[in-house]
């Protein structure tokens, strides 16, 4: 729902209008950085409602807070749409997205003129800004496109966000079984699904990338379930996570500390599984073959996690066609050869999950910069 403009745009262009395609942790961070300098911020979210992906994560503190920036990136929805004190200067426009973008040089540099659709609008809302910031996010690989894997036709084989969505916000319930709600026992993690990997079945974008984010919220979800289960079963061990991967990527500070209590916790394979199979007693057996040893090996656990990875948005292509900006191999926004999420078009920007996969906290940190250039670049 779009507040307080017409739709056609009674002002006249000053140089401080942007445009902001995505309401996800990017969009919004940059909303509010732009806010803060005077700027008039108009959003365009395709979805009802703010928030992107990271509007669908819990909190993955135990006894302390793990960074995950969930937290943050909501706090932010809530301080620039959702609250009393919101920034006048915020415009979010729900159930829209950009019809057509116009570009009319000027010797201060380009003006756009945006059409932007808008669900339950006869006509559609007309818009001249002087940047856009394309922050449209990304979606999550849908790990049913791998037969193998048995997502959707084997009981309690769940992908990352699934589990997410299954985590109690207070942590005072523990995690259940999806087939018979009772907690498991034992649960394996399986890495890089839908990332490193260039199987045709994964056309046709590549797929040869690192998602950036799979290893980090897999071991931050696997501490917190064992944190619930002991919590609210003192006479139970706590749940035990077996993590299949092909090397744990690095992430954030005090990595290695944490990575260190993981390993005192869980026990790590390095296996790439090629197969599940569905077992007695809705459990789920995983076939691989384990690295170290190159042995054909199986083992079952009550419940399989795919930690599945990111993909482009899949409106990029549409998007691309109607800003003029071009796509890479994998199917994000490229801007290559340029600097701080600028394009080769003036005056049009690319930040977070649109240009690149990367977590929460530093999509937030490149639509922040972004918007810093945006607000540096502004007649005194």
């Amino acid at each position: 729902m779009s507040q307080g403009l017409s739709n056609m745009d009674p002002k006249p262009m000053n140089g401080s209008r942007v445009l902001v395609l995505g309401a996800g942790p990017a969009g919004t961070a940059a909303a509010l950085e732009l806010s803060c300098a005077g700027l008039e911020v108009h959003v365009v979210e395709k979805a009802s409602k703010p928030g992107g992906q990271a509007g669908e994560y819990s909190c993955k503190a135990t006894d302390q807070c793990l960074r995950c920036n969930v937290c943050l990136a909501q706090e932010h929805v809530r301080q620039a749409y959702g609250a009393e004190k919101s920034p006048k200067n915020i415009t979010l426009h729900t159930n829209a997205e950009l019809k057509e973008l116009k570009q009319t040089p000027t010797q201060a540099g380009p003006v756009y003129t945006a059409v932007i659709d808008q669900l339950g609008q006869a006509e559609p809302l007309t818009l001249e800004v002087a940047h856009v910031m394309v922050c449209t996010g990304f979606d999550p690989y849908d790990p049913s496109d791998n037969n193998a894997l048995g997502y959707g036709k084997i009981p309690n084989v769940i992908s990352g966000l699934d589990m997410e969505k299954l985590s109690p916000a207070d942590h005072l319930q523990p995690v259940l079984r999806p087939s018979d709600q009772t907690p498991p026992k034992n649960i394996a993690f399986i890495q890089c699904v839908g990332s490193r990997n260039e199987k045709p079945h994964r056309c046709p974008e590549r797929t040869n990338y690192c998602s950036a984010v799979c290893c980090s919220y897999a071991l931050r979800l696997a501490r917190l379930i064992r944190h619930i289960s002991a919590k609210t079963d003192s006479q139970a061990e706590p749940t035990e996570i077996t993590v299949f991967n092909m090397d744990i990527q690095r992430f954030g500070r005090d990595f290695e500390s944490f990575y260190a209590q993981c390993k005192e916790q869980m026990r790590f394979i390095k296996a790439r599984p090629y197969q599940l199979a569905a077992a007695d007693g809705d459990r789920v057996t995983v076939r691989y073959e384990d690295q170290p040893t190159c042995q054909q090996k199986e083992e079952t656990f009550d419940m399989v996690v795919l930690s599945v990875g990111i993909r482009p948005n899949p409106d990029n292509a549409k998007v691309s066609a109607k800003l003029d900006l071009p796509v890479n191999e994998q199917g994000f926004f490229d801007t290559a050869g340029c600097l701080a999420g600028a394009t080769a078009r003036g005056g049009i920007y690319v930040a977070g999950t649109a240009r690149a996969p990367m977590d929460i906290a530093g999509a937030i940190a490149e639509a922040q910069a972004v918007a810093g250039t945006i607000i540096a670049s502004q007649p005194e």
